[in-house]
């Protein structure tokens, strides 16, 4: 059976922390002074560390941390173009998270933006296979449609535009 364009959109977020992590550690250590963790902790209170002091990144944490600390961390490096993907890509999860429904046009547009994002951070191999991902769903909503054409072609429509005489009109 296919993936719905949910399930896409779902894994294609789950390769999200693989390609961003080393990127928004990397900045906030060089742009935060001393323990960035703790900034971090403080400011985003739905991190939490773990007792080794390194941070447990999934998509939402990375995606909120980097649009709190835009100012300070990600502004240099990346673009407004950048800062609208993330914005993208958090409201993107909270659908995922939230089991709503995807259309191909949506589905497509969020794995492009995680795609651009991900190349944004130099996540090429991550970025490759996003990329792959929405093709898929490209070629599905494609196939769906020739067949959707294809079945109104071949039905036939026997509509009588002739009168019937004794009618009042």
């Amino acid at each position: 059976m296919a993936k719905s364009t949910r399930q896409c959109v779902f894994e294609g977020m789950e390769l999200l922390p693989e390609g961003l992590k080393p990127f928004v550690e990397k900045r906030l250590e060089t742009s935060l002074k001393g323990h960035w963790q703790i900034d971090v902790v403080e400011k985003y209170k739905g991190l939490r560390p773990n007792k080794d002091g390194s941070v447990n990144w999934d998509q939402q944490s990375l995606l909120k941390v980097m649009e709190i600390f835009w100012n300070d961390a990600f502004r240099d490096v990346l673009g407004r173009t950048e800062r609208s993907l993330v914005s993208e890509l958090i409201d993107a999860r909270n659908k995922v998270a939230h089991h709503e429904k995807f259309s191909y046009g949506d589905a497509e547009r969020a794995l492009d933006s995680i795609r651009r994002l991900l190349v944004a951070v130099s996540a090429a191999d991550a970025a490759d296979k996003v990329g792959a991902m929405r093709d898929e769903v490209l070629r599905t909503k494609f196939r769906e449609l020739a067949r959707t054409e294809e079945r109104r072609k071949t039905q036939k429509f026997d509509i009588s535009i002739e009168t019937v005489a004794g009618l009042l009109s």
